[in-house]
């Protein structure tokens, strides 16, 4: 787990590495993020305005988070995946310490998301890492965490 390390990258960056991550992690995100989005201009957006937490084993990108941090109060988490193989090594959790750390950094009060009520995974992780359910509707449940 040395070999792990988090790369935190401030808009603008490149929509292209941010793309081929999110193309390699649709088969692990449920559902499927590109059943959801069209991915190439999903990057192009998110690299324009998120900030992205890259995570890498040596020079590999394995997993990212991309977060909105430009509203004065309350960030909002797009997306966050691990590869299925690296999943449950608590890599997950050194990426929320980090965002979390920066958003303290930029005043920010919140972090939102939205989950799949079919991603149980997920919100579990998110439940143990102090997000709680705000809003629901058939298919998404947006959390909130105080930061």
């Amino acid at each position: 787990m040395n070999d792990i390390t988090i790369e935190h990258v401030q808009p603008p960056s490149d929509s292209k590495r941010l793309e081929k991550i999110l193309w390699e992690l649709d088969d692990d995100i449920i559902p499927k993020l590109s059943e959801r989005v069209n991915i190439e201009e999903y990057a192009k957006k998110l690299s324009a305005n998120a900030e992205v937490f890259y995570v890498k084993h040596g020079d590999i990108d394995i997993g990212n988070c991309a977060v909105y941090m430009n509203n004065e109060e309350t960030g909002f988490i797009s997306s966050i995946a691990i590869k299925k193989e690296w999943q449950n090594k608590g890599i997950g959790k050194q990426v929320w310490n980090l965002v979390c750390s920066i958003a303290k950094c930029k005043h920010i009060k919140y972090i939102e998301l939205c989950v799949s009520k079919k991603n149980s995974n997920a919100q579990k992780f998110y439940k143990r890492n102090s997000f709680y359910e705000i809003e629901m509707d058939n298919k998404w449940i947006k959390m909130k965490m105080d930061i």
